[in-house]
């Protein structure tokens, strides 16, 4: 670097030598240290190196020495248009250098809140001490060179049309950024604002706003608000660089940028003429239409521009080189929103709501592929932005590409809300040593495995780790942590939260959104918009959008009058062609994005062009194309004229078509490895050349395939792209591509922190390319994850795929058993976590089955065919196994301890397997398997010596022995059960151990030992963030309150229950609840409010499969009874009779359908007429009391109910004295 050039806002330029060559350039160097920008100037700088046109400076070189980037561009001798009009208006106060700022955020609010008050009005914001320019001295236009000022403008519009045509807006076009060579020929230069535009994509991008950047006296209105910009932001500022040129000053002075800014959104310039002399009414008419305010009043292209100016007596001479510069290529723009006024309201009055009242609300907008969504969705982000609420935008997507996304394997887990915690990242970074503390707090730690980058904050390491929870409760922690810390994030802004694509949200994703209900949003000032597409619409995605606190917006095809608006807007006409746009409407049916398609694909083909007087033209000719599209409408075919696709996919194709054969193979790596993509995975998978690569990535730029999001990341325009690219890689091609991705993903994401969050895609990638061991491994890690995370179905899909590769290779090949065992258990976990009770006890038993055929002996039980020896053989185990018990608690050293760490995991496996197998035979009614398992899952624990699952084993233990019942064993199990979890020093096990022993005492009706232990246990729950234990203990004293008779109270706490489980999502917990506040009310006398919460619950019963619950639902028949529905009453009191008279109770709760049933066949019986009623009844209310009788023996808290309605029972048969003796 020899010496500096000059400075500006973005950074300084000095005049450099290469030290090889010793040729002279410019060398820029960014004032940006942050490495992740980098990529983004390096995405600019090579759309640049593709301009090759000689009114746009050369880009040479660039790089990044010491994490800072530069760049070294020709070096251009001359001057600026600047210093041109200086000499020009020599004297002039007003040509004053104007650098390019940073507009604050700050202000930026101010502008848009000012945008959106009905009052405000250009006398409003121009400073009192503005007045109107004075004549100039010269008294002519241009200083009275007005011919050749308008030849040099007309000279800009040539590059200027050349950039846009490639899909580049300028952004700071001024006098300082143009320079005029020696021989008079202007250049454009300094890009460092560029903006890919692309026209319409077809594809909507949602970008929230932040810092406006530019040049204050040249800055459109558009790019003030925050808008999506295009070409016509450039052509308003080549408005104000002609104005000055013509006048000598910009259109707007003020005393300072914000109210220049202020006066572009609202007030009129003086028109040229008012200023200096010799000014046509034709220049006045041409500066004030492209100082519009709107960017759809303006002229549309550069080359219009030239048109007009040509037209005032501007020369056409090119100056050198002009000759061999290459023709601008045409382009759409992006149209407004057309047709959608209805969906607008709706979005526009929640917004208001937030806004004003600080209530939020749940919006859900459907509709199929391309009809619109995400551009209602960008409608509504900006309005969000004009009444000064934040705006976070996220999308879901899916890895995979095939067309049915069924099986779609969906990106990392809650993966749309990273945008936000990006966004709480940047807001702790703005508040200073507090925003963690007031943002994250204890949340941070929750958070950070989704989000690294929370890591990184200060104040993250204030905060310990988190406990470990069973899945259900780190599946609640986790959702509580998000919605609370979207809550701290919209607690001094009203947010506006827009989640993209919502068919392939991951589960955890859905299960945030699930947690969000009436309550949570009537609290937050959130607006949460989520876009789905209808036609790939899940049952779980189904279930969300049922929500009643969701509001539902459905968007349907265009009609004809929008389409016609549609293209008005894409092509910048004041009419288009009304038989062009019947034809398009027809052949899109009304779909947006199918409409973009047509035209994108009419200009490609050159169906549809500009001509030498720059107005669009169809190729067949004005007369006879209007007459053949007419006849082509009419009979719904397309006109000879217009050769286009008659398929989406076709359209497709065709925008792919003609691709170089780098962009296209890295359009293929793109497309596998995902809709959104790293930009230095991509190029690291692919292993090209830099410059190759970047070439490649600018080509997919132009040409509307791939595009930026943010730095460093780059997305699909259009997933129907996606799907079109990857449909098109022939078979070997495609496992190569995916083993390529998956290296890619190892090496980028090795040792980093957020590995895990990229299992499920490398289960995905490796499993195409056909690496079965390095599939099984992923699967294995991501299902181990996903069930860490409470999310069960994705858990399901995992196990379940490795499982099924495995089983499908050789028997030699396939996983060692304990491996399969363990594949196999985890799937009976997530079975039972999401209530399926028949998947987890078949995985756990083959699980269990898989570790040791002996110990899991009690489960085979033989046909009636089979030898002895065979039938005895469950006996024989199930002996074994009690045997073995007993002798341990009795203190007899009969069970050896693990001998190696094999056998530890293979005994740990069993212990957790037939654990699991025993909660599940306990909901299932099947007391004795329950104990049995429980047996099997002690023994195995005892083997490993002191630990959590043993005091686990212990504590169902003295629950399994009391169904024997064993008092003394029960006792002592419990009294070891308490001693082992002391002895860890682990809370878990201790609320775990409180909790079955306060059970088993409210069992025995030792209400007040009950209360104490599940007191102890609930704190201790709550301490450990544990809901699902917690949720556990309200119901359980609950139930000892309703047993006490306090029956306020127990309503009460069954109130908290229901909150509680709906927070959470525990279906189980809400069952017990209402069936609990049903109870109650039966007791207060009211039976049609009973009536209709079990009515309501059951169906949900019947799902869960708990037999239990089923019993205790017998209730209705009391409130049957209640009612005088006599009928009804009988007819669910002997339902509830064929599930309790053959087998066991298994559970305390159970005692209230067991009397109800004893009590309404009773009371039947007292009524009944016939000798037959009288006899049927007698029989059926015997077999009840004879039931109530053993669910007392098991559970003394019924004694004194089954006591009674046995007395009346021998009470109605006569036997007076025996009755009396029971009361």
């Amino acid at each position: 670097m020899l010496e500096p050039l000059g400075r500006g806002g973005m950074g300084v330029v000095y005049r450099a030598q290469h030290s090889a060559t010793g040729a002279l350039a410019a060398l820029k160097t960014v004032s940006v240290g942050d490495e992740s920008l980098v990529s983004s100037i390096r995405r600019e700088i090579h759309a640049l190196r593709g301009v090759e046109h000689p009114g746009v400076v050369r880009i040479l070189d660039e790089g990044i020495q010491g994490g800072i980037p530069w760049y070294a561009m020709e070096l251009l001798e001359g001057r600026t248009l600047r210093d041109h009009n200086q000499e020009r208006w020599r004297g002039g106060a007003s040509m004053n250098s104007e650098p390019t700022v940073s507009v604050s955020e700050g202000y930026a609010a101010q502008t848009l809140a000012a945008t959106a008050t009905a009052e405000m009005s250009p006398v409003s914001i121009i400073p009192r001490s503005y007045q109107p320019f004075a004549p100039r001295p010269f008294h002519r236009a241009a200083g009275g060179a007005l011919r050749q000022a308008l030849t040099l403008l007309r000279a800009i519009c040539r590059p200027l049309a050349y950039v846009h045509g490639r899909g580049l807006v300028h952004r700071d076009l001024k006098p300082d950024n143009v320079f005029i060579r020696e021989d008079g020929a202007p250049v454009l230069f300094d890009f460092g604002l560029a903006f890919q535009f692309e026209g319409h994509k077809g594809r909507d991008e949602l970008q929230p706003g932040g810092r406006l950047m530019g040049s204050p006296d040249y800055m459109s209105p558009e790019q003030i608000r925050g808008d999506l910009v295009d070409a016509r932001a450039d052509l308003y500022a080549l408005g104000c660089m002609l104005y000055e040129a013509v006048t000598g000053a910009v259109p707007f002075l003020g005393d300072s940028s914000s109210v220049v800014l202020s006066m572009h959104l609202y007030a009129e310039p003086l028109p040229a003429s008012e200023l200096v002399v010799d000014v046509p009414p034709e220049l006045d008419a041409l500066i004030a239409r492209l100082l519009k305010k709107r960017p759809e009043e303006r002229l549309g292209y550069a080359d219009d521009v030239a048109t007009a100016l040509a037209r005032l007596g501007a020369d056409d001479a090119p100056p050198r080189g002009e000759a061999r510069a290459p023709a601008a290529q045409p382009y759409l723009y992006r149209p407004r929103l057309a047709g959608r006024g209805e969906a607008l309201r709706q979005l526009s009055e929640a917004l208001e709501r937030a806004q004003e009242r600080r209530q939020g609300g749940l919006v859900f907008v459907g509709g199929e592929s391309g009809v619109g969504k995400t551009r209602l969705a960008v409608e509504a982000a900006h309005q969000a932005a004009l009444i000064q609420m934040t705006v976070v935008a996220g999308a879901c997507a899916a890895v995979s590409a095939a067309d049915g996304r069924a099986g779609a394997v969906k990106a990392a887990p809650l993966h749309p809300f990273r945008p936000l915690l990006l966004a709480v990242a940047d807001r702790c970074h703005e508040l200073g040593p507090g925003g963690y503390d007031a943002l994250l707090g204890p949340r941070g730690r929750v958070l950070a495995p989704y989000e690294p980058s929370l890591a990184q904050l200060r104040g993250h390491e204030r905060y310990p780790e988190p406990p470990e929870l069973p899945p259900d409760a780190a599946r609640y922690r986790l959702r509580t942590a998000l919605a609370d810390t979207l809550a701290a994030f919209a607690a001094t802004r009203p947010v506006l939260l827009v989640l993209d694509d919502l068919q392939w949200a991951d589960e955890n994703s859905r299960g945030v959104l699930e947690h969000l209900d009436a309550d949570y949003f009537a609290a937050h000032p959130i607006v949460l918009l989520g876009t789905y597409r209808t036609e790939e619409t899940s049952s779980a995605l189904s279930s969300l959008l049922a929500a009643p606190w969701a509001s539902r917006i459905a968007l349907g095809r265009l009609d004809r009058p929008s389409v016609g608006r549609m293209v008005r807007d894409m092509l910048a006409l004041d009419e288009p062609p009304e038989a062009f746009v019947r034809y398009l409407f027809q052949q899109s049916e009304g779909n947006p994005f199918v409409v973009a398609e047509y035209l994108r694909a009419a200009i490609q083909e050159r169906m549809l062009y500009r001509d030498e007087a720059y107005v669009w033209r169809i190729r067949a000719g004005a007369e006879g194309a209007a007459a053949e599209l007419s006849r082509a409408a009419r009979a719904s075919q397309p006109p000879a004229a217009l050769p286009l696709p008659r398929s989406l996919r076709e359209l497709v194709a065709r925008r792919l078509s003609g691709l170089s054969q780098g962009a296209l193979a890295l359009a293929r790596l793109a497309s596998v490895l995902g809709r959104e993509l790293e930009e230095r995975l991509l190029l690291g998978a692919a292993g090209l050349a830099d410059v190759e690569a970047m070439d490649a990535l600018a080509e997919l730029a132009a040409r509307c395939v791939l595009e930026a999001t943010e730095p460093g990341q780059l997305r699909f325009v259009h997933d129907k792209l996606r799907e079109t690219v990857y449909a098109g890689i022939p078979e070997p091609e495609r496992r190569a591509l995916h083993a390529a991705a998956a290296r890619a993903i190892e090496q980028r994401h090795r040792d980093a922190p957020d590995l895990a969050l990229s299992y499920p895609m490398l289960a995905h990638h490796h499993a195409i390319a056909g690496v079965v061991e390095k599939t099984l491994e992923y699967l294995d890690k991501a299902g181990a994850q996903a069930l860490a995370t409470g999310a069960s179905g994705d858990a399901v899909d995992f196990y379940r795929r490795a499982l099924d590769l495995d089983g499908a290779l050789p028997p030699e090949e396939r996983a060692p058993p304990l491996r399969r065992a363990r594949w196999e258990r985890r799937l009976g976990q997530a079975h039972y976590n999401l209530g399926d009770l028949l998947g987890a006890e078949r995985h756990c038993a083959a699980a269990l089955d898989r570790i040791s055929r002996d110990d899991a002996a009690w489960l085979r039980a033989a046909g009636r065919g089979a030898p002895l020896r065979e039938r005895l053989r469950p006996v024989t185990a199930s002996l074994r196994q009690l045997g073995l018990q007993l002798a341990h608690v009795a203190g007899v050293p009969i069970i050896p301890r693990a001998r190696d760490e094999d056998e530890r995991e293979r005994l740990a496996e069993a212990s957790l397997a037939a654990e699991k197998l025993s909660e599940t035979y306990l909901f299932r009614n099947e007391p004795t398997r329950a104990f049995l398992a429980a047996l099997t899952a002690t023994n195995a624990a005892a083997r490993l010596g002191p630990s959590l699952a043993l005091a686990r084993g212990y504590a169902t233990l003295s629950v399994a022995f009391g169904y024997v019942p064993w008092k003394a064993v029960v006792d002592a199990y419990a009294a070891r059960a308490t001693a082992a979890a002391a002895a860890l020093e682990d809370p878990r096990g201790v609320a775990f151990v409180s909790c079955l022993r306060g059970m088993t005492a409210l069992g025995e009706g030792r209400c007040r030992d009950a209360r104490a232990l599940l007191t102890e246990a609930e704190r201790l729950a709550e301490a450990l963030q544990d809901r699902r234990r917690k949720e556990e203990c309200i119901a359980l004293l609950a139930s000892v309150a309703h047993t006490e008779g306090r029956w306020m109270e127990a309503l009460d706490r069954y109130g908290a229950l229901s909150a509680a489980a709906r927070r959470s999502d525990n279906a189980q917990g809400h069952v017990w609840a209402e069936s609990g506040r049903a109870q109650c009310r039966l007791l207060l006398g009211d039976g049609e409010g009973a009536i209709a919460i079990f009515d309501e619950l059951a169906a949900e019963v019947q799902r869960l499969g708990d037999h239990s619950q089923q019993i205790t639902h017998g209730q209705v028949a009391l409130g049957h009874l209640l009612g005088g529905a006599r009928g009804e009453a009988r007819a669910a009191a002997e339902r509830t009779l064929r599930l309790i008279r053959g087998g066991q109770p298994a559970g305390y709760h159970c005692l209230y359908g067991y009397a109800a049933t004893c009590e309404v066949l009773l009371s039947l019986l007292e009524d009944a007429r016939s000798p037959a009623e009288r006899r049927d009844l007698s029989r059926l209310s015997a077999q009840a009391c004879r039931a109530l009788s053993r669910y007392a023996r098991i559970f003394p808290l019924g004694r004194s109910t089954s006591l009674r309605l046995r007395g009346l029972a021998a009470w109605l048969a006569g036997r007076r004295a025996r009755g009396r003796r029971l009361w």
